[in-house]
């Protein structure tokens, strides 16, 4: 059985519970008895040892296990001590009241501040994937813009589209064809798991059958890393693949198994690289998922700014830290706008470009973490740089402005921010 403790987020089992709440009391009962018969929780010392215990217990687990303990540790004291000392132990109730509330401040404040580095930890996880694609994409097109003007960020664009429509095949394969393109693959399969078992979801060449004993397949699923054919025991172990490279969440979620490819294109970095492609259209897939309902119906937006919309409004709902949106609505559209709005964000911020109805431009600017009073901030800042960007009656005759507060479901939001009615000028 399963419990949670009064005014506490932290799940724990109700034997173990009070069972430690009855081996402190006791312990201290019976260590009490064999100092002082007369006195076995030791009230007349300097030391409260039974705060001690009320201490521990309440400011781990919460104020609902302090008064249990203190209910357990009452009836002692009623059978005791002659007069019953009430005073001694409503002191005790008062001091496991504030250590609870003090308990239940803390807790909060460390899940608020454990959220915000998940999601820093997102942020910058998204930023290190973008590096690694802007990267390779920029040295393939050092080695092959001459005979294919194409880039690597952009064919994943185009397949985080096909993903976002809800053809994952289709999407998989067209990324199975890039690396087999670009990296002279010849013959490989891409297996994803459902329930409990994988499924092909793209080949390159002949199918390759999945054999779940296979040695490689094996180390790769269980090291949770990208494993090759001579980090095998060639004496003992043998692999029909050459490669595997998994893709590892608590458990195997994708196997890219390669069985055949030229050694010069077999290096680590090639695999290391292919494992990249892999995760971030996992993740992606992921992410999707959450968000198709709000592509659906708000495709005006970038897939990335309704990500985050829906990101800081789950953020809020758990821990209530608040995050807002500032939009400017914009006639009369200098070029040099959103260069302006862009020099004015800070590292997490995140603004789009949307064309609404009748040629009007609205900036919409994410402020992770920043409730009305950083909103305020942000907007009379942005006002001061487009009035002196633009002139005041220029401004005064084409800007709007509204703020939003991600208080509200993301639909709610987004719906927002396209009523240009509603705005500000």
């Amino acid at each position: 059985m399963k419990i949670k403790t009064s005014f506490s987020s932290q799940e724990v089992s109700l034997k173990v519970l009070l069972g430690e709440i009855f081996v402190l009391t006791g312990g201290l009962t019976v260590a009490g008895y064999l100092v002082n018969p007369s006195d076995p929780l030791l009230i007349s010392k300097n030391v409260s040892y039974l705060l001690i215990i009320l201490m521990v217990i309440t400011l781990y687990y919460g104020l609902g296990a302090g008064l249990v303990a203190l209910s357990v540790a009452a009836p002692l004291v009623y059978y005791w001590y002659e007069p019953f000392p009430a005073t001694y132990l409503l002191w005790h109730l008062l001091l496991v009241l504030i250590m609870g509330e003090f308990q239940f401040y803390w807790k909060k404040q460390t899940e608020k501040a454990r959220l915000k580095v998940d999601y820093l930890e997102d942020k910058l996880d998204d930023m290190a994937k973008s590096f690694i694609l802007l990267k390779t994409s920029h040295d393939q097109l050092e080695r092959n813009y001459l005979i294919r003007p194409v880039s690597l960020r952009g064919i994943i664009s185009g397949i985080r589209k096909t993903l976002a429509g809800g053809d994952r095949r289709h999407a998989y394969g067209v990324l199975m064809r890039l690396i087999a393109d670009n990296f002279n693959l010849e013959e490989a399969s891409l297996y994803g798991k459902t329930g409990n078992t994988f499924e092909r979801i793209a080949s390159v060449g002949k199918d390759v059958p999945m054999e779940l004993d296979d040695p490689l397949v094996q180390k790769a699923i269980e090291e949770g890393r990208v494993c090759y054919v001579s980090m095998l025991n060639m004496e003992e172990e043998r692999s029909r693949y050459l490669a595997v490279v998994p893709v590892v969440e608590e458990d195997a979620k994708a196997l890219l198994l390669i069985k055949e490819m030229p050694f010069t294109s077999l290096n680590k970095d090639n695999l290391f690289l292919f494992y990249l492609l892999l995760y971030y259209l996992y993740k992606e897939e992921t992410v999707l998922k959450d968000i198709r309902p709000l592509m659906a119906d708000f495709d005006i937006f970038p897939a990335d700014f309704l990500k985050e919309v829906k990101r800081h409004h789950d953020l809020y709902t758990h821990t209530g830290v608040e995050s807002t949106v500032v939009v400017f609505y914009i006639r009369e559209t200098p070029l040099e706008t959103e260069v302006v709005i862009r020099e004015n964000l800070r590292a997490l911020d995140m603004a789009c470009r949307i064309t609404l109805d009748g040629g009007m431009e609205a900036y919409v600017t994410i402020l992770p973490f920043a409730g009305p009073q950083g909103a305020a901030s942000f907007l009379e800042r942005m006002k001061k740089r487009m009035i002196s960007f633009m002139g005041m009656d220029r401004f005064a005759s084409n800007v709007n402005y509204r703020v939003v507060n991600l208080k509200e479901s993301p639909d709610e939001v987004l719906r927002t921010c396209l009523d240009v009615s509603g705005g500000k000028g």
